[in-house]
C-alpha cells in the first residue's frame, strides 16, 4: 500500500516525458520533439507532420 502511494505521488510530481521524431525523405522536413510532458500535444504535432503538403526538393544537376 505504501509503495502504491509512493508510486502515485512520484507519477504526479514527475510526469513521463515523451519523445518523437519525423523525417520526410521527399522534401527534407525534419521534426524532433524531446522531453515534452504532454503526450496528446506530441501526437498532434506528429499528425500535422504526417499530413504536411509535401513539395519535393528540386534535384541538382
Amino acid at each position: 500500500m505504501l509503495s502504491t502511494l509512493l508510486r502515485t505521488a512520484y507519477a504526479q510530481l514527475f510526469p513521463p516525458l515523451w519523445n518523437a521524431t519525423y523525417s520526410c525523405g521527399r522534401c527534407g522536413l525534419h521534426i524532433k520533439i524531446t522531453n515534452h510532458p504532454d503526450r496528446d500535444r506530441v501526437a498532434a504535432l506528429l499528425r500535422v507532420a504526417h499530413g504536411h503538403p509535401c513539395k519535393p526538393k528540386p534535384k541538382a544537376l
